[in-house]
């Protein structure tokens, strides 16, 4: 029996075509789903756009003008038209940690750089009267490289690696600031970590890599390597993309990245729910540091009242500003109740809760699974109590506990 073994551009027209539909597929599903969030949204569009250039390709090859599926060396339209890809791809981690900053201001104001150096090299090609050089191959490549034609179009290659760099700088710089948030103002971040993020990066780095390689070579498999990664970047970052929940408010950092100026641009237009009862003596107008530390103690204990009678913790979606509904103040002086009144974080106090919670289900409800107990406590999840209570319990899981406390 003979196997025949597909050629690089058989195979590649295979793989264009399911690159074509991971993206324009996974683009209408976000946006499906967006539910008004913008980084679902803006992921759609960065894949809608790759689709689109994916059809294009198509049209090209069916009608013709496509057909080589083979570019020349720094091919100046393969090299602008995908470093441009590479910078609109970097937006999403952008919106991601830091929601509402990015418009369309901010976004051609982030492509400016590499805008100007591409505009620079065709200005000073009309100035001299050049057009841009067919390289061939290799040999071409050197023989020319002192002619402004030929080292220029490195220029712009490298550009876009500067971007790249701007990603993961930018993905590290705000983790922990992104991680306080999170912790400060939800009870349950199963679904906000952002670490994935450095595979993003990763992953912009290695399309880049396999882009290089069509530069300096333009042969077809260099074409199928760069389809391959595109899929297998597409399809992570899509089931990523899905199911990430962001925690900051919608457009928080749409007047400044800095997370303490958004703060206060926040609390100034963050309302208070109307109260029956004074509304705590309109605290948000007249509040100020030395009054809520002396009103302090009595915060924590209405809202460890409140906890202790109405069990909110139990709520999987329960979140900081729920607290709202007893004390109306906003987000800043909430997250203090927890954070100097119980000296722990919001998630903290809240995990503890439902940590004791949970030991009185498995001392008190035998019938009850470690899985329904985990539910019933608030838990997202059993893996996330059996973490927590590996955590507060020095290595017990909920089973041993139970075990333990029923033979005593």
């Amino acid at each position: 029996m003979n196997l025949i073994i597909p050629g690089w551009e058989s195979v590649l027209q295979m793989l264009i075509p399911m690159c074509t539909v991971i993206c324009i597929a996974g683009a209408i599903l976000l946006l499906l789903h967006a539910e008004g969030s913008r980084s679902k949204r803006l992921l759609a569009y960065v894949m809608l756009a790759w689709g689109v250039a994916y059809v294009i390709r198509i049209f090209g090859i069916l009608l013709g003008f496509m057909g080589t599926m083979e570019s020349s060396v720094l091919d100046p339209f393969v090299l602008i038209a995908g470093n441009l890809y590479a910078i609109i791809t970097l937006f999403y981690p952008l919106e991601v940690v830091r929601p509402g900053w990015l418009n369309p201001k901010r976004c051609l104001l982030v492509m400016s750089p590499y805008l100007v150096i591409v505009a620079l090299y065709f200005v000073i090609m009309y100035l001299l009267g050049e057009t841009p050089a067919c390289l061939d191959h290799w040999d071409t490549l050197l023989i020319n490289m002192g002619q402004f034609n030929v080292w220029y179009r490195l220029v712009i290659a490298f550009s876009v690696f500067a971007y790249i760099a701007y990603l993961i700088l930018i993905v590290y710089r705000y983790e922990v600031s992104y991680q306080q948030w999170c912790d400060a103002n939800y009870a349950s971040t199963e679904g906000m970590e952002i670490s994935w993020l450095r595979f993003y990066g990763l992953g912009t780095m290695f399309i880049m890599f396999a882009f290089c390689w069509i530069l300096l070579d333009g042969n077809t498999y260099c074409y199928v390597v760069h389809n391959i990664i595109v899929q297998l970047f597409f399809g992570f970052i899509f089931y990523k993309g899905f199911f990430h929940e962001n925690p900051y408010p919608e457009n928080f950092f749409r007047h400044t990245m800095n997370e303490e100026e958004a703060r206060k641009n926040e609390e100034v237009e963050e309302l208070p729910p109307p109260l029956t009862v004074d509304n705590v003596e309109q605290q948000e107008k007249s509040m100020n540091e030395t009054v809520f530390l002396v009103k302090l103690p009595e915060y924590k204990t209405k809202v460890q009242q409140w906890m202790e009678e109405t069990k909110p913790y139990l709520r999987k979606d329960f979140k900081l500003m729920d607290v709202a509904g007893v004390l109306p103040l906003n987000r800043t002086y909430l997250s203090q109740i927890f954070n100097e009144g119980w000296g722990e974080s919001f998630s903290d106090v809240v995990r503890s809760y439902r940590i004791h919670y949970a030991e009185e289900l498995l001392r008190n409800h035998p019938e009850l699974t470690v899985n329904q107990v985990a539910l019933k406590s608030g838990f997202t999840s059993p893996s996330a109590l059996h973490r927590v209570f590996a955590q507060y319990h020095d290595g017990i899981t909920p089973k041993q506990y139970r075990e333990k406390e029923n033979s005593g």
